[in-house]
This record gives structure tokens, C-alpha cells and sequence, in this order.
């Protein structure tokens, strides 16, 4: 529907005439602009146009941040986009679950920064009475700024819905892990590159890491290559062979998958493309999670 016709509606429901809906709708506009927070910018222009996307001028850079209030997560902006998910048959030691194919997300959306922390988790188990995690009391992982461990996937899926947020799929995770780039890890080949931007057991002294500690990729997530595995959304399965938009993996299973890999993991599996899956009522100490929300 044009912009014009819901303006048209809109002043016949109001009984305004269209010139002092024009103004009115001319200082909406200009209060949506003035917006410094870039979610908040985004709904205030769905608002205003009755659930249409923002201007394009208007929709964030790839990277810009937004704090949820709610949760205390720090969430970066991921554009949509088309990329070669999984790995060529030339990198390193690659998983035969890794056929290289490719993939189209529609939607743009929000990604947290890194994984849930131990202090965003506390906000949870505090307003709902889930049960801690497994390793609260263990002060290797407890610490308020490292990333929560000790959680099964169904606990993460409990505190996304509380959130209003989900877990991403494994597309969406490998597509902002990756930010455009279509290296082994997403700082370049090397393990050199590697131990630059994620912990692993090459350089973690085997223990967890506060999250943030290594660079950011280009669109702003810190974390994406090792200290703690990522559970996502998808029940673990065999790529399809053809190209694919907006894939949630196979529609059931006895496995999810988790990515990332972990402080006490080599190089190999902290690859951008590595995958692997466990039981969804597991909780390990190298194993938390990040959120999604839609845009």
C-alpha cells in the first residue's frame, strides 16, 4: 500500500484535513529521524507507515548496535543477504556434513554481540524461577561477564521466548559469523588469524573467557570462533544439495546443532563452517548460546 493512500485513510478516520495531516505526519516523521537508537528508529517509521519497512536510507549500517533493555544484550544490525554456506573441499580438516552451497536470508535481523552472559542470565532465572545453570557455583564459570555454560537447548529456547528473541538458525548464525567474508575464519586463513579474534586451545590456557575480550567482526559480533560453542535453532541434518532461501534445517531429529567451537577445542573445529550436535537436554561447561531478534 503507498505511503499516500494510508495517509488518505488514516485523515478520514481522524476526520483531519490532509494538510494538517501533512504537517502532523511531517513532525511524526522528523521525531522518528531524531531517534539516536537505531531499533527504536526502525519501529518508530513501521509505526508511522502502518507496519511498512523503513525508508532504505533510513534502515541501520550493517554493525549498528541497539541495547534491549529488558535483557541487557547488546545487539548488532545483519542485512539480508546471499552467501556460499559450508566450506570448499580444499580447507583444512572439513566435516563431509559441509557441502558448500548456496544461501539467500530475506529479512535483515538483530544479533547479539556475543553469547549470553552469566549476568543476562541472572535477569531470567531471577523473574522466572528456571532452574540455574549447571555450573553456578563452579567459579571457573560463573563469573558475571563470562558467557553462561551449563545450559541445555531447551533452557536457551525458555529464555529467548521470555526475551522475545529466538536462537538463530545455523544459516543465519554462519552468515553473520562469516560478515561477508569467505575465509576459514572470518579474520582470514591462518591459525594465526584465528588466535587474533577467538579463544581456543591454542591460546585460552584452558579456561573461559570474560566475552568481548578479542576484536569484533564486520558487523560488530565478538566471540563467533571458540570460547564457548553456540547452540542454534536447527535440528541437525545433511545440507541440501540445491540452493536454499531462508532454510530452518530438517523438521525434526534427535540433535541440534551447536557452532562455534570452544576454549578447549583446536583450530579445525572453531572453523566459521564447522558444525557438530548434541543432545538438546544436555548441559556442558563449553556450551552456551547467543539470541536473534527479528527486525
Amino acid at each position: 500500500m503507498k505511503r499516500s493512500l494510508l495517509l488518505s485513510l488514516l485523515a478520514l478516520c481522524l476526520l483531519v484535513p490532509l494538510p494538517a495531516l501533512g504537517q502532523a505526519s511531517a513532525e511524526a516523521l522528523a521525531k522518528c529521524k531524531a531517534i539516536t537508537d537505531a531499533m527504536q528508529r526502525v519501529q518508530c517509521y513501521d509505526q508511522f507507515a502502518g507496519g511498512s519497512a523503513a525508508p532504505a536510507s533510513e534502515s541501520p549500517a550493517p554493525g549498528t548496535t541497539t541495547v534491549d533493555s529488558k535483557t541487557g544484550i547488546t545487539l548488532a544490525y545483519i542485512p539480508a543477504g546471499t552467501f556460499l554456506m559450508g566450506s570448499p573441499t580444499g580447507e583444512g580438516v572439513r566435516g563431509s556434513d559441509e557441502t558448500q552451497h548456496e544461501v539467500t536470508l530475506s529479512q535483515p535481523f538483530w544479533m547479539g554481540t556475543t553469547e549470553v552472559t552469566n549476568a543476562q542470565y541472572r535477569r531470567f532465572v531471577d523473574a522466572t524461577g528456571r532452574r540455574e545453570p549447571k555450573y553456578r557455583d563452579d567459579s571457573d564459570y560463573n563469573a558475571p561477564d563470562q558467557p553462561v555454560v551449563g545450559v541445555s537447548w531447551h533452557d536457551a529456547v525458555a529464555y529467548a521466548s521470555w526475551a522475545g528473541m529466538s536462537l538463530p538458525t545455523e544459516a543465519q548464525w554462519e552468515y553473520a559469523a562469516r560478515a561477508g567474508t569467505t575465509t576459514t575464519y572470518w579474520s582470514g586463513d591462518s591459525e594465526s588469524d584465528l588466535a587474533r579474534v577467538g579463544w581456543y586451545d591454542g591460546n585460552s590456557d584452558l579456561s573461559l573467557h570474560a566475552v568481548g575480550e578479542k576484536p569484533a567482526n564486520a558487523w560488530g559480533l565478538h566471540d563467533v570462533h571458540g570460547n564457548v560453542w553456540e547452540w542454534t535453532a536447527d535440528w541437525y541434518g545433511d545440507y541440501p544439495g540445491s540452493s536454499q532461501t531462508d532454510p530452518a534445517g530438517p523438521g525434526s531429529g534427535s540433535l541440534r546443532v551447536r557452532r562455534g567451537g570452544s576454549w578447549n577445542y583446536d583450530a579445525s573445529r572453531t572453523r566459521v563452517a564447522g558444525r557438530t550436535a548434541t543432545s538438546p537436554g544436555h548441559r556442558y561447561y563449553n556450551l552456551g548460546f547467543r539470541l536473534l531478534r527479528s527486525v
